[in-house]
């Protein structure tokens, strides 16, 4: 959430308490939220925007190399 990359940008300059009191937002809910942003980071890791659909898909499971090509090519020979 925005409000809680703001306390994570100004947390070094004012207390965690402070900002969240003055605010009015619960401090449970920021370290939350920061207990899990590696979580959510790596599942960004593992997902590619894609064009056109306006939403988020899994990368395809597979070979990485195109069909036909030597790594997938049975005698190592491109025709």
């Amino acid at each position: 959430m925005i409000r809680f990359r703001f306390v994570e940008e100004h947390r070094t300059t004012h207390r965690v308490k402070r900002i969240c009191d003055v605010l009015g937002w619960n401090r449970s809910g920021y370290y939350a939220w920061r207990k899990n942003k590696e979580t959510r980071q790596e599942k960004a890791g593992r997902r590619t925007w894609s064009a056109g659909s306006g939403r988020s898909t899994p990368l395809p499971a597979g070979p990485t190399e195109p069909a036909g090509s030597p790594a997938n090519s049975a005698t190592g020979t491109t025709s």
